[in-house]
């Protein structure tokens, strides 16, 4: 299934839509009559999740709403009336098959450049899980998973920006500093450092560049709504270790190749960060070089009942989820489907984090 996002940028107050964009928008005479019309007030996405695909839904006037997914082959969106202003955002298309508008206005303003270092994952659906049946029973079912857009750091968080951070956490009453991390060099991924002083050094971060932190030390808790940085969930990890493919092993496709990651001991321990190529979302190292902690508590059987929209994980626990596979380890452990967990206070010499940021 193709997945594109297509974030349509205003010039003046709107722009008309009357062109064809990458080969899966365009427009069609109006001979067919419409499924359903829906009205202001009315959601226009819960429309298109109602209708089959071939179907024509129609937009009454002054028909308005923030972002989309399409979701069925073929769709045709008809808008009525002189005021046809329909969507404001961006419009994520996941079919194979083509997406047509018809006498409509899209108004859209251009999204704010992510935080330095970070890219933006777009929100959307994804199909989470081991589709291959190749690993652990925990890592199936698959099944459809939305999750919020978010930023996610372009890298695995470096041994300098560790001790970077660490140092200013150090002198403002944090109790970690930087030797709680290890590193093979300033530009390869930290290690050595548990889930509680990942969490600890995110909160340090946010400090240092006057965010508002996600955590609470006490509790261990976090306020999702906080502009701070925190662990990825794992559903948040793996959305965007796929970089927007569907049903592949690793980031970049089905096959795997010293070229590509740094597994199975091929270079003898880290690499610097970003010595491979990216995934489709700009991101690096999603598979191989370190282990990468996550929020989520472990629970073997946390699929079968997950929550359908941005899952955090079991309520408690006594083991946190890494993701990605390391420098130590098989081809098979960089698979993006495939669960790990430790305690949350281990350090290991495979083990490190990036960190992520709820997008505006």
């Amino acid at each position: 299934m193709k997945s594109k996002m297509f974030r349509l940028m205003a010039l003046g107050a709107a722009l008309v839509l009357v062109a064809l964009v990458a080969g899966n928008v365009g427009q069609v005479g109006l001979a067919q009559s419409c499924a359903v019309t829906v009205y202001p007030g009315q959601s226009i996405q819960d429309a298109i999740d109602s209708v089959s695909a071939n179907a024509v839904i129609c937009l009454a006037e002054g028909t308005c709403q923030e972002d989309l997914v399409v979701t069925k082959d073929n769709l045709i969106l008809r808008g009525q009336g002189p005021n046809k202003t329909f969507v404001t955002g961006s419009i994520l298309i996941q079919v194979a098959g083509r997406f047509t508008v018809e006498s409509l206005t899209l108004q859209t303003s251009v999204p704010p450049p992510p935080p330095a270092g970070m890219v933006l994952i777009p929100a959307g659906s994804f199909q989470m899980g081991d589709s291959f049946n190749e690993g652990q029973s925990g890592a199936r079912p698959v099944h459809t998973v939305t999750v919020s857009a978010f930023y996610m750091d372009r890298y695995e968080v470096t041994k300098a920006l560790w001790d970077e951070v660490a140092n200013w956490a150090e002198d403002n009453g944090y109790d970690i500093g930087p030797g709680s991390g290890s590193g093979k060099g300033a530009d390869h991924p930290v290690w050595n450092v548990s889930w509680y002083e990942a969490v600890k050094w995110a909160n340090a971060r946010s400090e240092k560049e006057g965010l508002t932190p996600c955590y609470n030390l006490s509790a261990w808790s976090c306020n999702w709504s906080a502009n701070g940085y925190r662990l990825p969930t794992e559903a948040e990890w793996e959305k965007a270790a796929r970089g927007g493919l569907s049903g592949k092993r690793y980031p970049w496709g089905n096959d795997i190749g010293y070229g590509r990651a740094n597994y199975r001991d091929c270079v003898g321990g880290t690499a610097p960060v970003g010595s491979y190529q990216p995934n489709g979302y700009g991101v690096y190292d999603m598979a191989g070089n370190v282990w990468e902690w996550c929020w989520d508590w472990h629970s073997e059987d946390y699929y079968s009942s997950s929550p359908g929209s941005d899952p955090r994980g079991p309520s408690s626990g006594s083991a946190r989820m890494e993701r990605g596979g390391g420098w130590y380890y098989s081809a098979s452990y960089c698979r993006v489907a495939l669960r790990d967990y430790y305690s949350p206070g281990i350090e290991y010499y495979t083990l490190g984090f990036r960190l992520v940021r709820t997008a505006p």
